[in-house]
């Protein structure tokens, strides 16, 4: 009899630790997603040229979250559903497509497009997404193009892929602070542009330190990307901006 009892004490015990490891394995899980994503660092806060600053810069290391965005591409899909594609993939002619973009904190975001040689066209801020204004809130994603108001329903907006076939390039930059030599505020409709040589000179001066990190699936409040990526600037001393490059293959 007390042989018996004791296998149910042994059993009862053994089933509350599995319980216990089922019910906090998610927990300590997202722990791990959430300190990569929000990754914090000793940083020191540099002054740049052309920046509008909201307040003054602290004369002593902080600690703050590194610069990170989260981008993925979605290719329009019947019905105009989302459907989430590798970039590395071929696109055609005629193809529709939305970047989604999401921050792990706020700051000023900047999309540019632009084909080989050419000067930069402004795709985000745009005057029908987050009403003109470029600032970003964390995690919240952000799809570009979005709202067209030349189309029957506005959330029916793509960048569709045009004629040259060619490489289509894009510019992301993230910033602590507005960068005056971008436009900040867009109210108005129509094609805003950005010389070729203004991004040269951003990169030029920028001492970022760029690294790519595959994206967790566990961090509460940020979509998942499947085939997207983390980008962040690891540069402790100089964490001013984020400035990454992404290129999608445009076939005929």
């Amino acid at each position: 009899m007390q042989s018996r009892a004791l296998r149910f004490c042994l059993i009862a015990v053994i089933a509350g630790l599995m319980t216990h490891t089922v019910i906090t394995r998610p927990a300590v899980a997202q722990k791990q997603g959430a300190a990569l994503w929000y990754a914090k660092a000793s940083i020191n806060r540099v002054t740049k040229p052309n920046r509008k600053r909201t307040r003054p810069l602290a004369t002593r290391p902080l600690t703050a979250s590194l610069l990170t965005l989260q981008w993925r591409i979605v290719k329009r899909g019947d019905g105009n559903v989302k459907v989430e594609v590798d970039p590395s993939s071929e696109f055609k002619t005629g193809d529709q497509l939305q970047m989604a973009i999401s921050p792990n904190q706020n700051g000023y975001l900047y999309i540019l497009h632009y084909m080989d040689g050419q000067d930069g066209k402004v795709l985000f801020p745009a005057p029908n997404i987050n009403d003109g204004k470029n600032f970003v809130k964390v995690n919240q994603e952000y799809y570009v193009p979005s709202r067209c108001s030349n189309v029957p329903q506005e959330d029916d907006c793509w960048l569709t892929m045009s004629p040259p076939a060619g490489a289509e390039n894009f510019i992301l930059i993230f910033s602590r602070e507005e960068i005056t030599t971008l436009p900040n505020d867009v109210n108005e409709s129509g094609n805003v542009t950005v010389k070729r040589e203004i991004i040269e000179d951003l990169k030029a001066k920028s001492k970022q330190t760029v690294m790519e990190i595959k994206p967790r699936d566990d961090v509460d409040g940020l979509n998942v990307a499947r085939y997207g990526k983390w980008v962040r600037n690891t540069n402790k001393k100089d964490n001013e901006e984020l400035i990454t490059s992404l290129q999608l293959k445009h076939g005929e």
